[in-house]
Formats: structure tokens, sequence, C-alpha cells
């Protein structure tokens, strides 16, 4: 109890310990009530540190809130909100002077009917993220206006792919010195029109789009982009600076990758197929051609005991359905998604350093200790086989399983997980949840009987994944949650909510607040289809 007061009254520990809580994550704001009510405990951050420690305060606009932007230019709190996001259609005019000058992120998008521009974005932004609204390619004037006059510390810029740049504009657009990412993907017209300080400096994103011959002659001495999306055969080796490399791929063909004409210092490559006009294995000419590769993403490859670089961190084969054999994979794998995967484990098939796998054809038994000690996302989306004693590990956050209404007896309690999806919630289930504080559990059915009431979560997330709504039983709710999001669930007893729950987000067609316990101090009511913002890439 003295450590606690210490550190309490500790004009130094206790920001660092809030900051470092806080570190990398996103406050959403409901509503500007939300914002008017809660602004005490929302200042403690201050600019600085929310730079720092990339803490983002977020308002969110949409349709159904369009009434508060004249309101929020006039609050008193709005320095709070460090990001903003419009997801408004249909606006004709951009109004810029909703963006304060302590904002650092904000995002909207332009449309063919968007015709202007007002005002000027502050340089207090440092990430400025621009999405497209039409299906097909476009040019919009107002984003050459926003180009040419960008935020002076601004560090990450993204356009849309939907973007085309004027042709009738020969002007340069000069980025800010403080950028270090374009995440746009483009033709060479397009992308030339950049200039960086200095002239080689590397932008992570910019990506050429590889429509002839000519495009990669233009790329070679574009030491500032180093990653290309590829419609076309490689008519030779391709330039040494570029370490990310995506090639055409769609149901009406694709085009192959050539092993020997990739850069050697390659990092990342999509593609259908990997190929060589060697007579080698492929799986012979790896680490010769491609000792730096960490991300490998090919529609198929029945590789056995593949000799892959140990600097392999993520692997995605859609097609592959072979046997794992111990070994196969290199030692130092983080992410593995084989989609076509329905090989019987065995402990040994998957390095322990993984920690994202998606088997989602896998329908196995699910045997002790096959999986990896660190894995902290799992997906079998097909599952409905057996889960046995020990087989999932205590470090999982994030278990889909869409499909399984079986049982979780004897699996012990997953202290550690976010979030669940499954078929059917039953009290198995509950029970290997009863200690966790807070879950989002996306499901189809709840199995009678099943009931979250003597569980210890606090922050609760429901979301009905079927079209039909569901009611939500009486007396099934955590008795002592404060946080309740419920999505495309109907409410019909006052008992349905507990008394101790103070916060509520409600998605659905309607809402009896007849319904709602005095205790709850805010309620967030969202459409079932709001607009969302796109970022189309």
């Amino acid at each position: 109890m003295n450590s606690f007061f210490y550190i309490f009254r500790n004009l130094y520990l206790r920001p660092l310990i809030r900051n470092n809580v806080f570190k990398d994550t996103i406050i959403d704001i409901p509503s500007l009530e939300y914002l008017n009510d809660n602004h005490q405990y929302l200042s403690v951050f201050s600019n600085d540190d929310k730079l720092k420690y990339n803490i983002n305060i977020r308002l969110i606009f949409t349709k159904n809130n369009t009434s508060q932007l004249d309101q929020f230019r006039n609050n008193r709190h709005k320095h709070l909100i460090n990001e903003i996001e419009l997801q408004i259609s249909g606006l004709e005019v951009i109004d810029f002077s909703i963006v304060h000058d302590q904002v650092h992120r904000f995002s909207f998008y332009l449309e063919e009917k968007t015709k202007r521009i007002n005002g000027k974005l502050p340089d207090s932004i440092i990430e400025l993220n621009i999405g497209a609204n039409p299906i097909s390619n476009f040019v919009c004037l107002p984003l050459e206006e926003i180009l040419l006059d960008l935020p002076k510390n601004l560090q990450i810029l993204k356009l849309s792919d939907r973007f085309k740049l004027s042709s009738c504009s020969t002007s340069k657009i000069q980025l800010p010195n403080s950028i270090i990412a374009l995440d746009y993907r483009s033709k060479s017209a397009d992308l030339d029109r950049f200039i960086t300080t200095p002239p080689n400096k590397v932008l992570k994103g910019a990506c050429l789009k590889v429509l002839n011959d000519g495009d990669f002659h233009w790329v070679q001495d574009k030491q500032w982009l180093d990653s290309l999306y590829i419609e076309m055969e490689v008519p030779s080796q391709i330039p040494a600076h570029i370490k990310k490399i995506n090639f055409f791929t769609s149901s009406f063909g694709s085009v192959d990758a050539v092993i020997e004409l990739l850069p050697s210092q390659l990092e990342w490559l999509d593609a259908s197929r990997l190929t060589s006009h060697l007579n080698i294995p492929i799986q012979n000419l790896f680490i010769q051609y491609l000792p730096s590769l960490k991300h490998l993403n090919l529609m198929k490859w029945p590789f056995d005991k593949a000799l892959f670089p140990e600097t392999l961190e993520s692997l995605k084969i859609f097609g592959f359905n072979n046997v794992l054999y111990p070994g196969a994979l290199p030692p130092n794998l983080k992410t593995l998604d084989l989609s076509k995967f329905n090989q019987q484990l065995e402990i040994g098939s998957l390095p322990n350093s993984v920690t994202n796998l998606s088997l989602d054809s896998y329908n196995q038994p699910l045997r002790a200790f096959v999986l990896p000690t660190q894995l902290k996302r799992l997906s079998l989306f097909n599952f409905t086989n057996n889960i046995e004693p020990n087989s999932l590990p205590l470090s999982l956050k994030r278990l889909y399983l869409n499909n399984f209404d079986g049982s979780f007896e004897h699996l012990g309690k997953l202290h550690n997980l976010r979030e669940l999806s499954v078929f059917t919630i039953n009290q198995s289930m509950v029970d290997a949840l009863a200690n966790t504080k807070k879950i989002k559990i996306n499901f189809k059915t709840i199995q009678g009987n099943t009931t979250l009431a003597n569980t210890s979560i606090t922050d609760l997330s429901l979301e009905n994944s079927n079209r039909d709504i569901s009611i939500i039983p009486r007396y099934f709710l955590p008795l002592c949650v404060g946080k309740l999001e419920l999505t495309n669930l109907d409410i019909r007893s006052i008992d349905t909510i507990p008394p101790s729950c103070v916060y509520f987000k409600y998605t659905y067609k309607q809402l009896n607040t007849d319904l709602i316990p005095k205790s709850i101090k805010n309620i967030y009511l969202q459409a079932q289809h709001p607009i969302l913002f796109k970022y189309t890439k």
C-alpha cells in the first residue's frame, strides 16, 4: 500500500506509467457529449505525450452526426482531440476549419463531385490519409491543391490508388523534409511529380505500377521508391534497390515470378507462382537468390523440406495441403497462413516462433502441444473437430473458430484471450473465460442455460454475426460489466443490462431506452450499416 501511494504521488512516475499503459492506443470518442463529460480525464495527456507515445484520441464524423461539425468547431474541449476522421459522402466542399492546430492525424475521402477545399491543413498534422469513394480511377483537382501545400511536419501521406494526378499540371509536388512514408501506388507519370529532400530518401509505401518495359527503365535511378506492382512478364534483372514486389494475380491470369531475375535484397514477394529458367528445383535456389526475404505469399507451392532463408518471418501459401514435416518451416517464422491445409498436425510441425497462425480449412483433431507456445492469434475458420486438453496455448489473445459449436471442457482458463469467434456460445467456453476482464465475442447462437453472469468480465463486446437478430436472454450478461457494446442484438427486458454498466454502445435498428438502467452515463447509438472510411489499396 505504501508503494502505491509513493507512485501515485510521484509527479514523474505517475504520468510515465500512464503514458506507457496507453502507448500505441486509440481512444474513441463516441460523441461531443462524451467529450464534454470526460474532458478532465482526457486532459491528463499533453500534446507532447500523444506524439511521443502515439496516443490517439479520435473523433469520427459520419452522416449520422454531421450536425455536430459546427458544434465541434466551437467546442472548448476540441483541443483534446488529436485524430479526426470524416466519413461523410456527397460533400462538394471539404471544410478544413474543423482541423485545429493540435490534430496529428486526419482522414477523409474525396469524390468526383468534390469541387473545392476551404481552408488549409495545420502544420501539426503528421499523418494524412486521403481515400477515394468511386470504384474507377479519376482526377481530382482539389487533391492537387492539397498536395501542393502539405503540412510542413507531415510524416505519413496515404493516397488511394484510385487517384490519378492531373496530366495538365506540370507542377512538381515537394514533399516535406519530415516525410518518411508515401503510401501510394500509381503509374510512373504520377510518381514522377513527387520530389523528396534529399532526392534519394527512401519512402515507405511508394509503389510503381509496372505496365511496360519503359517503367523498368524509369525506376532504375529512383532510389526513393522500393516497391513494384508488376502486371507484365519481367524482361530482365529487376533493379537492386527494390525491396518489395507484388505480381499481378487474378482468376483471369497471373504473372510468374522468375527467381533469378529478382533483386537479391528483396524482402517482400507476393506472386501466384515462383519459377526458374534454371534446371534446378526452386527450393534449392532460395538461399542463393533470396537470402534477405522476410515475407512470401504464393498461390500454390507443394514444398516438403524447403530451404527457406532464416530471415523469413511471414509465409502464406494458399493452395498448400501437404504433410508438414518437422523442420520444414524456417525457425524465425512469426506469421503462417496455409488456407487449404488439412493434414494432421504433430508436435514439431510448427516452429515455436509463430505468433499468428491461420489454417482456415483445418479440421483434424487439435492435439496437445502441437501449437506454438508463443501463439497469440489462431484462425481455424472451418474447424468443427475435437479440442484436446493442453492444445490451446495460454498465450492466445485472439481465437477464431467461426463454425465451432463444440466444447472447451478441460482446456483450463484462457486468461489472455481478448477476442473469440465461435458458432455457438456454450457454458464450457464461458468457464474458460471466467477470469477474463475484457473480451469481444462474435457468435451466431447462444446455447440454452449459458450465462456470463458469474464471470469477471468488466469490458464486453458482443456481436451477433447472423442475419437474423438475436434477443439477449435475461441474466445472461456479466454482473460486473462496466462497458458494454452490442451489435445486431435486441433487448426485450429491463433485467438484461446489469446496473453496474456505465457505458453502452448499441448497433441495431432501434432501442427502447426504457430498458436501459439509470447507471449508464454514456450511450452511443450507431446505425446498423454506417458509412465507414475506406482507404482503397
